[in-house]
């Protein structure tokens, strides 16, 4: 039995999925539907827009529940300062936090991950990897495929750190092409442009994600297999102009898995 707030009223949608993937779709949705809450119960996943004063603790049996504090004027009335339910969102539970996870591109099913080699002082390429090894889908991610992923503010708006390297993912002033802007890991400490390092997740459905860049205001995508690298690192760019990149048959999206932040 788990402490929940209004888990019987505010219900703004409802939809059949695992509880695990609860909170996530109520985090993942709060910009378009307003979800501020969510419960779980049976297999059902609902989530809800509770007014402040009607936000109230009571005990539900069989199921599990959470809410949102950051998306409460002035926080949680409950005051508890964590989500009741468990449930670790795919981004974060509570504001400010730091998380670390796993970037795949969907459209080709690729991890992103920061190269061995340099481009130059102050730069290191970002690439996907494209060698699919029969049981090693991700064998390199334990080092240059972790992501350490800090909010700042706005919500939303993050630093994304390669855990191995240190080293922090922007969007660089030089262009690839007409239309392509490069992006590496920063590898100068004492030399920040902190516009080029700020990154906006922005919900595309549940787990999944476009990645836009603040400075530029350009979406992070993976080129198409002409434009790779080599046989197993495909390039990462911006893409310059205005563009719907829902249309991009998910090389402009992203699925971001959280994992155990390194020691």
């Amino acid at each position: 039995m788990d402490d929940c707030g209004s888990v019987l009223s505010f219900d703004i949608v409802q939809k059949e999925m695992t509880q695990e993937k609860c909170g996530q779709f109520c985090i993942a949705t709060t910009h378009t539907n307003g979800c501020n809450a969510f419960s779980w119960q049976s297999g059902w996943c609902y989530l809800k827009k509770i007014p402040g004063h009607s936000l109230s603790r009571q005990p539900t049996t069989g199921g599990s529940c959470g809410v949102l504090p950051w998306e409460f004027e002035d926080g949680d009335p409950s005051d508890t300062g964590q989500d009741s339910s468990g449930i670790k969102s795919n981004i974060t539970d509570q504001p400010r936090q730091i998380q670390c996870a796993y970037i795949k591109n969907v459209g080709f099913d690729e991890y992103l991950f920061a190269a061995d080699n340099t481009y130059d002082e102050n730069s290191r390429p970002v690439f996907t990897w494209r060698s699919k090894r029969e049981g090693h889908p991700r064998d390199w991610s334990s080092t240059q495929g972790l992501w350490i992923l800090e909010e700042g503010s706005p919500k939303n708006v993050y630093s994304i750190k390669n855990a191995y390297r240190q080293e922090l993912l922007y969007a660089s002033d030089c262009r690839f092409a007409q239309y392509e802007r490069q992006v590496f890991t920063w590898r100068n400490p004492t030399r920040y442009d902190h516009g080029h390092l700020h990154w906006q997740l922005e919900a595309a459905s549940v787990n999944t994600f476009y990645i836009k860049n603040r400075m530029f205001d350009e979406y992070l995508y993976a080129v198409e297999d002409a434009l790779s690298f080599d046989p197993v690192r495909r390039k990462v760019h911006t893409w310059t102009q205005s563009r719907d990149v829902s249309a991009w048959a998910g090389v402009g999206s992203w699925v971001v898995e959280t994992t155990m932040c390194p020691n």
